[in-house]
């Protein structure tokens, strides 16, 4: 899929706003009047999305927050044809999105909250955090008491492709006494992480995944001491 990104350029000392067609290569004429077509759309739909982001009460929390975001482009994005899914993989949607964006919806604000991961590029990986967030509802999330507890979790994808993991996490968490600091958290999901990372979770029962966790929260607590 072709996706159609504008960049400034400076021609004969002017600048100016040109098209650049994406990934660059080979290009039908069907390719660049569907990445038209789609910069069209983006055009109509994101900008009202971003204002009613920026509308939310200035004391609604960052999680809820970017988790609107993401429920927004799961709706501007899921089941168009105009949007593969090679398109949400490899980023360039993400692209395509951001640059109908207004800046003043606070992206760069964003960055300070998330996973040191994702500081150096706030901007263009914001969206893929909200995005994934949002695939699950809001009563399976909304225990998070901070945005970068999500981004933590979303940095060891792992974490939250199966939500099983998610699950026994939130009853492990309810069940301590306190809710974790930051620096416990990622302690946590790093335990976590190598309880799961490259094993096929699939064939494993819910009762071995939840003892998986307990172990991690165990183990991240031993450590904590």
């Amino acid at each position: 899929m072709t996706i159609l990104l504008r960049q400034n350029a400076n021609i004969r000392g002017c600048e100016e706003e040109i098209k650049v067609f994406q990934p660059s290569g080979f290009l039908t004429r069907e390719d660049q009047e569907r990445a038209e077509r789609l910069d069209d759309y983006l055009a109509r739909e994101v900008p009202p999305l971003a204002d009613g982001i920026m509308r939310l009460p200035a004391k609604t929390a960052p999680l809820r927050k970017w988790y609107l975001l993401g429920k927004g482009l799961h709706e501007i994005i899921d089941g168009n044809e105009l949007v593969l899914r090679s398109d949400v993989q490899n980023g360039l949607i993400w692209e395509a999105i951001r640059q109908h964006m207004p800046k003043s919806i606070g992206l760069k604000g964003a960055g300070q909250a998330q996973h040191r991961a994702f500081r150096k590029d706030a901007n263009r990986g914001h969206f893929p955090v909200c995005y994934a967030v949002a695939s699950y509802a809001w009563k399976d999330v909304r225990w998070l008491r901070r945005w970068s507890d999500w981004c933590i979790i979303y940095h060891r994808e792992s974490m939250w492709r199966d939500p099983r993991i998610l699950g026994s996490l939130r009853q492990e968490i309810r069940g301590m006494e306190k809710y974790p600091k930051q620096g416990e958290f990622e302690g946590i999901i790093k335990a976590l992480a190598a309880q799961t990372t490259r094993r096929r979770l699939d064939v494993l029962d819910n009762s071995a995944i939840a003892e998986k966790v307990h172990q991690a929260v165990e183990q991240a607590a031993r450590c904590a001491a």
